[in-house]
Protein backbone atom coordinates (compact mmCIF):
# COMPACT_ATOMS: atom_id res chain seq x y z
CA UNK A 1 0.00 0.00 0.00
CA UNK A 2 2.78 2.32 0.62
CA UNK A 3 4.66 1.60 -2.29
CA UNK A 4 1.90 2.41 -4.60
CA UNK A 5 1.36 5.63 -2.90
CA UNK A 6 5.11 6.70 -3.11
CA UNK A 7 4.71 5.82 -6.99
CA UNK A 8 1.86 8.08 -6.96
CA UNK A 9 3.30 10.74 -5.61
CA UNK A 10 6.36 10.69 -7.58
CA UNK A 11 4.40 10.72 -10.53
CA UNK A 12 2.70 13.53 -9.58
CA UNK A 13 5.59 15.58 -9.18
CA UNK A 14 7.36 14.69 -12.37
CA UNK A 15 8.99 16.69 -15.25
CA UNK A 16 5.44 16.87 -16.66
CA UNK A 17 2.91 17.75 -14.22
CA UNK A 18 1.80 20.68 -13.29
CA UNK A 19 4.10 22.23 -10.40
CA UNK A 20 6.92 21.52 -12.54
CA UNK A 21 5.72 23.43 -15.27
CA UNK A 22 4.99 26.24 -12.84
CA UNK A 23 8.07 26.47 -11.24
CA UNK A 24 10.07 26.58 -14.84
CA UNK A 25 7.98 29.54 -15.49
CA UNK A 26 8.44 30.85 -12.50
CA UNK A 27 12.07 30.26 -13.24
CA UNK A 28 11.95 31.81 -16.59
CA UNK A 29 10.34 34.76 -15.05
CA UNK A 30 12.27 35.48 -12.76
CA UNK A 31 15.25 35.64 -15.18
CA UNK A 32 12.87 38.45 -17.27
CA UNK A 33 12.60 40.66 -14.54
CA UNK A 34 16.00 40.50 -13.38
CA UNK A 35 17.10 41.22 -17.50
CA UNK A 36 14.04 43.77 -17.02
CA UNK A 37 15.64 45.74 -13.69
CA UNK A 38 19.09 45.63 -15.42
CA UNK A 39 17.59 47.52 -18.52
CA UNK A 40 16.08 50.38 -17.14
CA UNK A 41 19.19 52.11 -15.59
CA UNK A 42 20.15 52.51 -19.00
CA UNK A 43 16.72 53.18 -20.14
CA UNK A 44 16.85 57.25 -19.91
CA UNK A 45 20.26 57.49 -20.90
CA UNK A 46 19.08 56.37 -23.98
CA UNK A 47 16.30 58.27 -24.12
CA UNK A 48 18.64 61.20 -23.74
CA UNK A 49 20.84 60.07 -26.33
CA UNK A 50 17.87 59.80 -28.56
CA UNK A 51 16.20 62.99 -27.79
CA UNK A 52 20.02 64.85 -28.27
CA UNK A 53 20.22 63.38 -31.24
CA UNK A 54 16.70 64.34 -32.86
CA UNK A 55 17.62 67.68 -31.43
CA UNK A 56 21.00 68.19 -33.37
CA UNK A 57 18.98 66.56 -36.95
CA UNK A 58 16.53 69.65 -36.37
CA UNK A 59 19.55 71.73 -35.89
CA UNK A 60 21.05 71.16 -39.24
CA UNK A 61 17.90 71.52 -41.23
CA UNK A 62 18.16 75.55 -42.69
CA UNK A 63 20.95 77.69 -44.03
CA UNK A 64 24.30 78.78 -42.55
CA UNK A 65 25.90 82.24 -42.58
CA UNK A 66 28.53 81.03 -45.49
CA UNK A 67 25.26 79.47 -47.45
CA UNK A 68 23.23 82.01 -47.13
CA UNK A 69 25.86 84.90 -48.37
CA UNK A 70 27.18 82.45 -51.30
CA UNK A 71 23.43 82.58 -52.25
CA UNK A 72 22.82 86.79 -51.76
CA UNK A 73 26.25 86.82 -53.67
CA UNK A 74 24.86 84.77 -56.89
CA UNK A 75 21.45 86.56 -56.51
CA UNK A 76 23.50 89.96 -56.74
CA UNK A 77 25.77 88.68 -59.84
CA UNK A 78 22.54 87.61 -61.95
CA UNK A 79 20.97 91.30 -61.33
CA UNK A 80 24.02 92.99 -62.33
CA UNK A 81 23.91 91.39 -65.86
CA UNK A 82 20.06 91.35 -66.00
CA UNK A 83 19.77 95.27 -65.60
CA UNK A 84 21.53 96.59 -68.42
CA UNK A 85 19.62 94.09 -70.42
CA UNK A 86 15.97 95.56 -68.56
CA UNK A 87 17.48 99.51 -68.72
CA UNK A 88 18.19 99.01 -72.82
CA UNK A 89 14.75 97.08 -73.16
CA UNK A 90 12.77 100.33 -71.25
CA UNK A 91 14.85 102.84 -73.71
CA UNK A 92 14.16 101.08 -76.80
CA UNK A 93 9.70 100.87 -75.57
CA UNK A 94 9.58 104.23 -74.26
CA UNK A 95 11.29 105.46 -77.81
CA UNK A 96 8.89 103.86 -79.51
CA UNK A 97 5.81 104.91 -77.74
CA UNK A 98 7.28 108.72 -78.34
CA UNK A 99 8.02 108.00 -81.91
CA UNK A 100 4.60 106.54 -82.09
CA UNK A 101 2.66 109.27 -80.77
CA UNK A 102 4.68 111.43 -83.09
CA UNK A 103 3.23 109.75 -86.22
CA UNK A 104 -0.44 109.45 -84.99
CA UNK A 105 -0.24 113.45 -84.27
CA UNK A 106 0.98 114.22 -87.55
CA UNK A 107 -1.64 111.93 -89.18
CA UNK A 108 -3.94 113.61 -87.24
CA UNK A 109 -2.64 116.61 -88.42
CA UNK A 110 -3.18 116.39 -91.75
CA UNK A 111 -6.92 114.95 -91.83
CA UNK A 112 -7.69 117.53 -89.58
CA UNK A 113 -6.40 119.88 -92.33
CA UNK A 114 -8.52 117.94 -94.93
CA UNK A 115 -11.70 117.70 -93.26
CA UNK A 116 -11.58 121.50 -92.12
CA UNK A 117 -10.28 122.41 -95.46
CA UNK A 118 -8.00 124.74 -94.13
CA UNK A 119 -4.54 124.86 -93.23
CA UNK A 120 -3.53 122.83 -89.61
CA UNK A 121 0.02 122.98 -87.74
CA UNK A 122 1.84 120.79 -85.38
CA UNK A 123 3.83 123.05 -83.51
CA UNK A 124 6.76 122.95 -80.70
CA UNK A 125 5.80 124.07 -77.28
CA UNK A 126 8.64 127.18 -76.38
CA UNK A 127 9.82 126.37 -79.98
CA UNK A 128 11.63 123.07 -79.27
CA UNK A 129 10.09 119.37 -79.82
CA UNK A 130 11.45 118.20 -76.96
CA UNK A 131 8.88 120.58 -74.74
CA UNK A 132 6.05 119.06 -76.38
CA UNK A 133 3.86 119.94 -79.20
CA UNK A 134 0.31 121.65 -80.21
CA UNK A 135 -1.97 120.66 -83.00
CA UNK A 136 -4.24 123.35 -84.16
CA UNK A 137 -5.89 124.90 -86.96
CA UNK A 138 -4.05 127.50 -88.43
CA UNK A 139 -5.98 129.68 -91.57
CA UNK A 140 -3.37 132.08 -92.38
CA UNK A 141 -0.49 130.20 -91.51
CA UNK A 142 0.94 132.32 -88.76
CA UNK A 143 1.98 130.16 -86.41
CA UNK A 144 -0.25 131.54 -83.82
CA UNK A 145 -4.29 130.98 -82.84
CA UNK A 146 -6.60 134.19 -83.95
CA UNK A 147 -10.01 134.21 -85.77
CA UNK A 148 -11.75 130.91 -85.43
CA UNK A 149 -8.35 128.98 -85.19
CA UNK A 150 -8.56 126.09 -82.44
CA UNK A 151 -6.43 123.89 -80.73
CA UNK A 152 -6.92 120.12 -81.30
CA UNK A 153 -4.04 118.40 -79.43
CA UNK A 154 -1.65 118.73 -77.32
CA UNK A 155 1.07 116.78 -76.00
CA UNK A 156 3.62 116.27 -73.39
CA UNK A 157 6.91 117.00 -73.29
CA UNK A 158 9.56 114.30 -73.80
CA UNK A 159 9.97 111.80 -71.53
CA UNK A 160 13.55 112.61 -69.07
CA UNK A 161 16.80 112.69 -71.05
CA UNK A 162 15.30 112.13 -74.35
CA UNK A 163 15.68 115.15 -76.98
CA UNK A 164 13.83 115.74 -80.06
CA UNK A 165 15.64 117.52 -82.98
CA UNK A 166 13.57 118.18 -85.53
CA UNK A 167 14.40 119.92 -89.27
CA UNK A 168 14.55 119.85 -93.13
CA UNK A 169 16.33 117.08 -94.64
CA UNK A 170 18.65 119.55 -95.53
CA UNK A 171 19.24 120.02 -91.70
CA UNK A 172 17.28 123.55 -91.41
CA UNK A 173 15.75 123.70 -88.51
CA UNK A 174 11.91 123.51 -87.81
CA UNK A 175 9.32 124.08 -85.07
CA UNK A 176 6.46 124.75 -87.16
CA UNK A 177 4.62 121.55 -89.56
CA UNK A 178 1.99 123.08 -92.29
CA UNK A 179 -0.37 120.55 -93.76
CA UNK A 180 -2.41 122.58 -96.56
CA UNK A 181 -6.05 121.69 -97.20
CA UNK A 182 -5.35 118.99 -99.50
CA UNK A 183 -2.82 116.84 -96.80
CA UNK A 184 -0.09 117.98 -98.23
CA UNK A 185 3.41 119.80 -96.29
CA UNK A 186 2.89 123.36 -96.64
CA UNK A 187 5.53 126.26 -97.17
CA UNK A 188 8.44 123.45 -97.34
CA UNK A 189 9.84 122.13 -100.74
CA UNK A 190 11.44 119.41 -98.55
CA UNK A 191 10.56 116.15 -96.95
CA UNK A 192 11.05 117.10 -92.55
CA UNK A 193 12.83 114.80 -90.54
CA UNK A 194 12.07 114.42 -86.57
CA UNK A 195 15.14 112.67 -84.46
CA UNK A 196 14.58 111.43 -81.29
CA UNK A 197 17.67 110.65 -78.96
CA UNK A 198 17.58 108.81 -76.34
CA UNK A 199 19.32 108.52 -72.91
CA UNK A 200 22.46 106.58 -73.90
CA UNK A 201 23.24 109.03 -77.00
CA UNK A 202 23.37 105.91 -79.02
CA UNK A 203 22.48 106.97 -82.53
CA UNK A 204 21.77 103.95 -83.46
CA UNK A 205 19.49 103.30 -81.25
CA UNK A 206 17.61 106.43 -82.20
CA UNK A 207 13.93 107.14 -83.61
CA UNK A 208 13.53 109.08 -86.72
CA UNK A 209 10.32 110.26 -87.61
CA UNK A 210 10.38 111.50 -91.62
CA UNK A 211 7.34 113.41 -93.46
CA UNK A 212 7.22 113.02 -97.34
CA UNK A 213 6.05 116.60 -99.42
CA UNK A 214 2.61 114.20 -99.61
CA UNK A 215 2.45 114.81 -95.80
CA UNK A 216 2.68 111.24 -94.49
CA UNK A 217 4.34 110.58 -91.63
CA UNK A 218 6.66 107.08 -91.12
CA UNK A 219 8.40 106.32 -88.72
CA UNK A 220 11.86 104.49 -88.80
CA UNK A 221 14.92 103.11 -86.69
CA UNK A 222 18.30 104.49 -87.01
CA UNK A 223 20.42 101.22 -86.68
CA UNK A 224 21.12 101.46 -90.88
CA UNK A 225 21.06 105.53 -90.94
CA UNK A 226 21.97 106.66 -87.54
CA UNK A 227 20.81 110.10 -86.23
CA UNK A 228 23.08 113.26 -86.16
CA UNK A 229 22.30 114.70 -82.60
Amino acid sequence: MSVTSSATDRSKSGPGTRPARCRRRMRGYGRIRHQQRALDGSLPILGRHMRMIWSQNRAVKGFTLIELLTGLGIAAILVGLALPSFREYSQNANATAQGNQLVADLTLARVEAVKLGSAVRLSAVGGNFTGGWVVASDRDRNGSLNGTDRILREAPAARTDFEWIAGTNSGTPISNVFFDSNGYLALVNEPLMFQLITPDRDTRKCKRVVVGLSGRAESRKGINNPCTP
